[in-house]
């Protein structure tokens, strides 16, 4: 009879632990029948919007007058004409003044005519507008440009005749903008 028992007693723990184990199997298979199910609804976007959503990120495509206006000011700046390219910049950001490559062309006019202030003003604003110029994966990044301002800049703002300047605060603000994102900083 002891024998019995023990034989009776040994398969209700062996069915306990299978009954056991299978809800856990059971539970491990819904969980993992859910979770595929969530990734395909996801996967079945329509592959249509996605590409109008990111045909709706890019930016629209400038006008023509402004582009040449660009274009020329990009081969003054090759030609050391820094008056002109002034003069156009500015000209284009008349029409469009979120243009950042208009900001860009003015930055290196002014820096070159040795304008230290301007230049470091004009370079924030067009980093403001385009973030891209300080990425080091975008084909428009300017970041080496900007370190050597940076790095001649120290030196150039401390000078009495910039220090006086009305607009010294405002220069100092962007120097830092500079700064901070070309440390990998965010705005």
């Amino acid at each position: 009879m002891e024998r019995v028992a023990f034989l009776w007693q040994s398969w209700l723990d062996k069915a306990a632990c299978a009954g056991v184990t299978a809800i856990i199997c059971s539970i491990i298979c819904m969980f993992y029948f859910r979770s595929t199910q969530v990734i395909e609804q996801r996967s079945l976007v329509n592959p249509v919007s996605v590409r109008e959503n990111i045909a709706a990120q890019k930016p629209p495509p400038r006008p023509p007058a402004i582009q040449a206006a660009l274009d020329k000011s990009k081969t003054l700046l090759e030609a050391k004409d820094y008056d002109q390219v002034i003069t156009l910049a500015e000209g284009v950001m008349a029409l469009d003044a979120k243009e950042s490559f208009a900001h860009l062309y003015l930055a290196r006019a002014y820096l070159a005519k040795g304008d230290m202030p301007k230049s470091i003003r004009t370079y924030a604003k067009a980093v403001e507008l385009n973030p891209d110029f300080v990425d080091r994966k975008s084909l428009d990044k300017i970041g080496p440009e900007l370190k050597v301002l940076v790095r001649s800049a120290v030196e150039e703002l401390k000078k009495d005749e910039i220090t006086k300047q009305p607009d010294y605060n405002d220069t100092l603000r962007a120097f830092y903008y500079l700064q901070r994102r070309l440390a990998g900083g965010c705005e």
